[in-house]
């Protein structure tokens, strides 16, 4: 789903009379008119998240942010929210996730910080020091 379109929508799991299984992406509003109350929609937080964090990291960098590895998270998420896989599954699917969100932020480039007056003191002193003036 394009980035655009997901801005102001809400991720839901949508599950059906008779054990039909379904995970569409639709607002909650969408999602009740369209299953006229015969099934449940709920928020699937966990989605939510995973994209939220995604676009965090697509700010910093679009290659990290937009790789087969950013795109593995979004399906590790939504195996969580699927209410049937196993708590081992999901369990297993969780530490896949933040082992995965861990490696995206290891290969975002350093975030480069302004420094202040007391780092700018500590360089000068620094530079000081080595060469032997003080």
């Amino acid at each position: 789903m394009p980035d655009e379109e997901l801005k102001g929508m809400t991720v839901v799991g949508v599950f059906g009379p008779f054990a039909s299984r379904a995970l569409v992406e639709m607002s909650v509003v969408e999602a009740e008119e369209f299953c006229g109350g015969v099934a449940s929609a709920a928020p699937l937080e966990v989605v939510s998240g995973a994209l939220r964090d995604l676009e965090q990291i697509k700010a910093r960098d679009e290659r990290v942010g937009g790789s087969a590895l950013a795109a593995s998270a979004v399906t590790l998420a939504y195996e969580l929210a699927n209410p049937y896989n196993s708590a081992t599954s999901k369990a297993l699917c969780a530490r896949a996730l933040r082992e995965t969100m861990d490696r995206l932020e290891e290969m975002l480039p350093p975030e480069v910080k302004e420094r202040d007056g007391i780092d700018q003191l500590a360089i000068e002193r620094d530079r000081r020091r080595r060469s032997g003036a003080a």
